[in-house]
């Protein structure tokens, strides 16, 4: 399999081919990784203000079975697989359900040609502004040290794809 990233706009979703047939799991998967909050923000959900963190999404059984056109119980057990998967962490709230992408970072940060990553964790944009101290300088040699380590796809992460796609024993949702 090709190493590296490939780009896929959220916009995807509003395409005739993305919402066509009831969904398998991996555009359920797909799907989650495009429903994720991108970044931290707040909004409102009954009334409440909720904050949502990166790589959350605030949904409930009932939407995501509509969205993939799945039984709700359906819904349920694809959950129960990536909960024990280790691929989200499922918390149910009084608003609906938060499911939290494991390793959202890997899935989302930009990277460059050389592996980088092209955005801190604050925002802004590494490398392409004066730095005003040497605390900053100091801060982005370990940023890009970080990236480079994670340029790998993590063990976890390999193992689900081949279970997924490169072996026959398959679950089944």
């Amino acid at each position: 399999m090709a190493k590296g990233f490939i780009k896929l706009h959220r916009k995807i979703a509003d395409h005739w081919i993305w919402s066509g047939e009831p969904f398998d799991r991996a555009h359920a998967w797909i799907d989650l990784l495009i429903m994720a909050n991108w970044k931290t923000n707040k909004r409102v959900i009954g009334g409440q203000v909720v904050e949502q963190q990166r790589g959350e999404v605030l949904t409930s059984i009932g939407t995501l079975a509509k969205r993939w056109r799945w039984s709700e119980n359906k819904v349920r057990r694809f959950l129960k697989v990536l909960v024990e998967e280790g691929m989200v962490q499922a918390d149910g709230r009084a608003y609906g359900t938060s499911l939290t992408i494991e390793n959202y970072a890997f899935f989302q940060d930009e990277q460059r040609a050389d592996g980088r990553a092209n955005e801190r964790p604050d925002g802004r944009a590494d490398g392409r502004q004066q730095k005003n101290n040497k605390e900053e300088h100091k801060e982005d040699a370990r940023a890009r040290e970080e990236a480079t380590e994670a340029t790998s796809a993590p063990a976890w992460f390999v193992e689900q794809v081949e279970r997924t796609f490169g072996r026959s024993e398959r679950r089944t949702t």
